[in-house]
């Protein structure tokens, strides 16, 4: 009879699991595929096989990309000096790569019960330079730099290079303005408005046509320097500019330690009142300069951005002994005279140390 003279039965179905079987399919028959085939016309996928899962490869992320991105200014206007064209620029410390370990696969299996065989995850390996500019983390997956510089990274080897060359001009549209920490060299010309700072040495072997070059270390122009501000020595440059009226006020303020203390020793009396008041009598008759050339000096440091911050704390914490004098919200104690004027010392020494380097401008 046809087709519709029989009802799809238990019998018929194992019927058809030994006919599979007897073709050697064994593995992923679908039970429901095998009556959906009994009850349609059409060709049926009744068995059907595991694929494998893929493996995950190794992976090695390189953390930063040179990005050009110039600085927005008020009102939408972009400053186009300010755009990040000699980058990346990493500090000490900084993380460069990162390797993710890949994963095993797993296999799969055919209809014929067969396993289907995946492939190895793929390994990917780095080295470092062998110059110190990076280090490697214990479990060997991260890359640190042990400098400050611009990164390089060509698939295998990573390091930090310590010097930025700019093979021709640094112009507004090759470089923008240059802030690197360490060594810069200018093969070419650097063009008008343009401005480096550098924590080294910079070096221009053209001429540099009104720009600005700051260097904490050596300056060296081969060719003409035309309506141009160089600035070399760095912070050791600007806190030895102020050198000399800082020694001052070291002196000053000893010296009103001492005629407060000679002071109370010739007059006993003076003991009852509280010490702002002696001081500020000898602020207004002996050291009359003494206010102003704290006020100087404050104005000078703090409006110095080549400064270390830490020090300028230093000053600051002298400066505020002197100025409360003046203030009615907090009594004065000799003995902040006494310690703050041991930290004043402290950067004094630092400052002196200075005066045996050398930071020269070479034309």
């Amino acid at each position: 009879g046809s087709k519709e003279d029989f009802i799809y039965s238990e019998q018929w179905k194992l019927s058809m699991m030994d006919s599979l079987k007897a073709k050697g399919v064994i593995y992923g028959i679908e039970e429901e595929k095998l009556k959906e085939a009994f009850e349609t016309e059409h060709e049926t996928v009744v068995a059907r096989g595991t694929p494998p899962l893929l493996p995950k490869d190794d992976q090695l992320n390189y953390l930063f990309a040179k990005t050009e991105s110039p600085a927005y200014l008020s009102e939408g206007r972009i400053d186009y000096y300010q755009r990040n064209l000699v980058g990346p620029i990493v500090g000490y410390g900084d993380l460069l790569l990162e390797k993710i370990v890949g994963e095993e696969g797993k296999p799969g299996k055919n209809v014929l019960g067969q396993d289907v065989p995946v492939r190895s995850p793929q390994q990917k390996e780095f080295t470092i330079a062998q110059n110190g500019s990076v280090s490697v983390s214990g479990d060997g997956l991260k890359v640190y730099a042990s400098i400050a510089g611009i990164p390089t990274f060509d698939g295998k080897k990573i390091s930090v290079e310590p010097l930025l060359e700019i093979p021709g001009d640094a112009t507004v549209n090759t470089t923008g303005h240059i802030d690197f920490p360490g060594n810069v060299l200018v093969k070419g010309t650097v063009g008008q408005g343009i401005k480096i700072w550098t924590r080294d040495n910079i070096e221009v072997h053209k001429d540099i046509e009104h720009g600005y070059l700051d260097a904490e270390a050596h300056i060296r122009i081969l060719g003409a320097v035309i309506g141009s501000e160089l600035i070399a020595g760095g912070e050791s440059a600007a806190w030895l500019s102020i050198l000399p009226d800082l020694t001052q006020f070291c002196e000053q303020l000893e010296e009103l330690v001492r005629a407060y203390e000679d002071a109370l020793e010739k007059a006993p009396r003076l003991r009852e009142l509280k010490p702002k008041k002696v001081l500020i009598g000898l602020l207004q008759t002996v050291f009359t300069d003494l206010s102003a050339l704290t006020e100087s000096l404050w104005q000078k440091i703090i409006h110095n951005k080549r400064l270390n911050s830490n020090h300028i704390m230093d000053f600051k914490k002298v400066a505020s002994v002197i100025l409360n004098i003046y203030s009615d919200k907090k009594e004065v104690e000799i003995e902040e005279f006494n310690q703050e004027t041991v930290a004043l010392h402290e950067l004094l020494n630092y400052i002196e140390q200075f005066t045996s380097t050398s930071h020269d401008i070479e034309i």
